[in-house]
């Protein structure tokens, strides 16, 4: 009973040295990065973008995350996007 303990303790001490060798050679810092193209002038977007007021109407960060299909129902965000597409 001893042994298999010991093989187990042996095991998983060599599993949690493989996560922190792994871990310690990924970059310090990463980056996510979304865009979108939108057909409409500067003029008509930034007066929207630019009001800290509506930034609940327009930014990804105020609602749920969206998927990645172009039609996902975004709350909020989805309504000046459109908007601004047509």
């Amino acid at each position: 009973m001893t042994k298999i303990v010991a093989a187990i303790v042996a095991v998983l001490a060599i599993v949690v040295s493989f996560v922190l060798i792994f871990a310690a050679t990924q970059p310090p810092t990463f980056r996510i990065e979304r865009s979108v193209a939108i057909k409409a002038s500067p003029d008509k977007i930034y007066p929207i973008v630019a009001d800290f007021r509506r930034w609940a109407d327009w930014s990804p960060a105020a609602g749920p995350f969206p998927t990645s299909s172009p039609r996902a129902s975004v709350a909020r965000g989805e309504a000046v996007l459109s908007t601004l597409l047509c």
